[in-house]
């Protein structure tokens, strides 16, 4: 719902600083799509967002509801969130410190046929195994980079191991860990 008593107040007050700070964000490229759309919508739209908006800002946080509220400054700007505190037992775990070695051969095995693929594709003749230095983003267990070791992997084969690599996922870790992986073929 966009607007009305069931709005999600985060849209509400998106379009609201949006809105305010239009001047701002109008030197900005990537802000142009999102002051278009805004541009798009019809003046009632626009005026009804404002004023739920700013109701949204104004209403006091209900003690019992665990529901974000925005705040404001006295400048009028919106300043942080409220929200009542999170349950010892709903808490998440906490994230592991990276992938183990069993995970990251599991991950390699799953990949042979993509990888035989590719030098079969190629044409060429498949190694025993690749070795590769692998960048992987923990929070999201995405392989941002990759490097092979082997300089004798034939150029043809390259870009389509380099895009089977990175459709690996692995599960989340904390920070970004740089892994030397040798994938079996």
């Amino acid at each position: 719902v966009k607007t009305g008593e069931e709005a999600c107040p985060f849209n509400l007050l998106y379009w609201h600083f949006l809105d305010r700070h239009r001047d701002r964000f109008s030197k900005n490229e990537r802000m142009g799509n999102m002051n278009r759309t805004w541009d798009r919508k019809d003046a009632d739209r626009r005026a009804t967002v404002l004023a739920e908006a700013e109701a949204e800002a104004e209403a006091p946080a209900a003690p019992q509801s665990t529901a974000p509220r925005a705040s404001r400054s006295a400048q009028g700007d919106v300043d942080f969130l409220r929200a009542a505190p999170v349950a010892e037992e709903a808490r998440p775990e906490p994230l592991r410190a990276g992938p183990d070695d069993d995970e990251l051969r599991e991950v390699a095995l799953r990949m042979r046929p993509r990888l035989r693929r590719c030098f079969a594709t190629a044409g060429a003749g498949v190694p025993t195994a690749i070795v590769a230095r692998l960048r992987v983003e923990g929070a999201t267990g995405r392989v941002t980079r990759i490097r092979s070791l082997q300089p004798e992997m034939p150029a043809a084969v390259l870009p389509c191991v380099e895009r089977s690599v990175r459709t690996l996922r692995l599960e989340s870790f904390r920070g970004v860990q740089d892994l030397t992986v040798r994938f079996p073929l």
